[in-house]
């Protein structure tokens, strides 16, 4: 029996690794799925016509729930493991497949679901239970965070009507919040490294208010983006935290030192962090951070590190604003008052005003990108010169040229652009004397 226990638990993580590798590829989880899956994890006890316990959790691909348990009938025994996932193909389906070795011998199955909402679901669920192939419709429903029915009907065995029942699943409250708290906030250092997106976004409420050391503040979708871009890297994350909890609150201090990277600027010390979670729907989320940067060096360190900073704005333009179609950032990025100075007196004001500009450029040249060579950081000022290529709408001639732009921050933000740049060569590749003119 231990044999064919073991061998299920290899055959149901072999099916968690595949099922993860497919789905991390592929498109990102239904909300209404992830929230459902989310409410089955947990510790809980089993009552009602079956007694026993199950725990519930995600995989470290947070794409998969492992599933293990023990139970008791009058007249049956045993255990099962299981996995839950999504279909990765519709917007409402569950997989959960299961193994059980019994008092009366092994039984094994599939159940297919459909998520009606939040806190119910419907399915199908064929197997096979002491040798003979089984038949059930189940319903699984939430009465609260901490409570869900599991009722089978139509339950045939060997082509046999079998009674309908249902079991009463309770959530174990372990009593060790100050340590569930602390993997929580812990989590996210070890998210960031494996770029674990899936993770953060579960961990970090959609309310988040999170202040930087620089003052600046951020909500979740600003944090996402960052972890997601291809120019972060986390590369190592030490904790000394402590924690206090107040009921359903938790209020994390300490102190963090991170190895990290952003848009080849170094973001790497030591932080001190306060921050707030609160328990919901059974597991913590975090509403608010704040990090404040412990004091190293000299001023003239802590000039270098202004500049720094105001180099990672001039990054963020190129990568995520003019080499961005979406342009999502130009509000983190550029100053309300911004002012852009072109060549030949021509001025552009504010933000959307810019962004109308780059429109028109990528309608000229669809494939238009701009590239960094050097830049300088000074004060509230930074200095860059970079390329910009593009393949002309009209006449299919590509182009490559050197411009210089010397950027104003305040606030952070970059509040004026004054903009140079070798027309001339532009114009002699691409043969055309108006670049801009589609007509």
């Amino acid at each position: 029996m231990r044999r064919l226990l073991f061998g299920i638990v290899v055959v149901g993580i072999a099916l968690a690794v595949s099922v993860s590798q497919a789905q991390e590829s592929g498109p990102p989880m239904p909300e209404r799925v992830r929230t459902f899956l989310d409410n089955v994890t947990g510790r809980w006890t089993v009552g009602g016509s079956t007694q026993g316990t199950n725990e519930v959790r995600w995989d470290a691909t947070g794409m998969v729930l492992l599933d293990t348990g023990q139970f008791e009938e009058p007249d049956l025994s045993g255990s099962w493991t299981g996995v839950w996932h999504w279909d990765g193909v519709s917007e409402d389906a569950i997989i959960v497949s299961w193994g059980s070795p019994t008092s009366h011998g092994f039984g094994y199955g599939q159940l297919h679901g459909k998520v009606l909402s939040p806190t119910v679901m419907e399915a199908q669920r064929t197997g096979v239970r002491q040798g003979k192939p089984v038949t059930e419709k189940v319903r699984v429903e939430f009465q609260s965070p901490d409570q869900y029915t599991w009722t089978s009907t139509d339950i045939t065995v060997g082509g046999e009507k079998q009674p309908d029942y249902t079991e009463i699943y309770t959530r174990v409250n372990t009593g060790d919040a100050k340590q569930e708290a602390l993997q929580a906030a812990m989590g996210w250092g070890a998210a960031r490294e494996k770029k674990d997106i899936a993770y953060i976004d579960r961990l970090l409420a959609d309310d988040l208010t999170c202040v930087h050391p620089d003052g600046k503040t951020a909500g979740k979708a600003q944090l996402l983006r960052v972890v997601k871009s291809p120019h972060f890297k986390s590369l190592s994350n030490d904790y000394d935290l402590d924690v206090r909890v107040y009921g359903d609150t938790a209020v994390i201090t300490g102190l963090l030192t991170s190895e990290q990277y952003y848009n080849d600027i170094d973001w790497s010390g030591t932080i001190r962090l306060t921050e707030t979670y609160v328990k919901r729907d059974g597991r913590w989320q975090c509403v608010a951070t704040h990090a404040s940067r412990i004091a190293e060096g000299t001023a003239e360190e802590g000039s270098k590190t202004q500049s720094d900073a105001n180099k990672v704005a001039f990054r963020r333009l190129l990568a995520e604003i003019t080499n961005d179609p979406k342009m999502e950032s130009a509000e983190e990025i550029l100053h309300k008052d911004f002012v852009f100075h072109g060549p030949g007196g021509h001025e552009v004001r504010g933000i959307q005003a810019f962004k109308n500009d780059l429109e028109y450029v990528r309608r000229v040249f669809p494939d238009y990108h701009e590239t960094e060579e050097e830049t300088i950081a000074e004060g509230d000022f930074v200095a860059s010169r970079w390329t910009s290529t593009g393949t002309h709408v009209k006449n299919g001639k590509k182009f490559k040229m050197t411009n210089i732009t010397i950027d104003r921050l305040q606030d952070g933000k970059i509040v004026e652009t004054w903009y140079l740049c070798d027309n001339a060569t532009r114009q002699k590749q691409l043969g055309l004397e108006n670049v801009f003119a589609l007509d």
